[in-house]
């Protein structure tokens, strides 16, 4: 993968349980921005998401830790504000329970990447989150 390019991580769909996408190889990229657009919620039980970023080390896969979450279009939402480095989740401290857009940067990324996210609520087949995420990798 090219630097500057914007690979998709995890296309849009809808998703109800915990899982990850496949991997991403970034190969050159020495960092980058993850975008997590989560364009609907709805279930019962409080539907809660966290979702972030892992890297491949050539044995298996570990959790990435972020720069800072960074602020998103839609201000209006109090668990889109920047989230202190060190950080695992994507959106920052808190967990996903309405749609967004969040964002956070990574100034390391291994040569490979894929998305994880951990899912909880009642869902009907129909229920549950729709989003979708991409990386800008430089």
């Amino acid at each position: 993968m090219a630097a500057g390019q914007r690979p998709t991580l995890q296309a849009s769909s809808l998703q109800a349980a915990s899982s990850q996408s496949n991997g991403l190889d970034v190969l050159t990229a020495v960092g980058g921005w993850v975008f997590l657009d989560v364009s609907a919620v709805s279930g019962t039980g409080t539907p809660q998401m966290s979702a972030w970023l892992q890297g491949w080390d050539g044995v298996g896969w570990f959790d990435l830790f972020h720069n800072g979450a960074g602020p998103t279009a839609d201000a209006t939402q109090a668990d889109q504000t920047a989230a202190a480095a060190g950080k695992r989740n994507i959106n920052g401290a808190s967990v996903i329970t309405a749609a967004g857009k969040y964002s956070a940067f990574y100034p390391q990324l291994p040569t490979k990447i894929r998305l994880r996210w951990n899912i909880t609520g009642t869902f009907t087949s129909v229920q549950g989150f729709t989003f979708s995420a991409t990386a800008d990798v430089k």
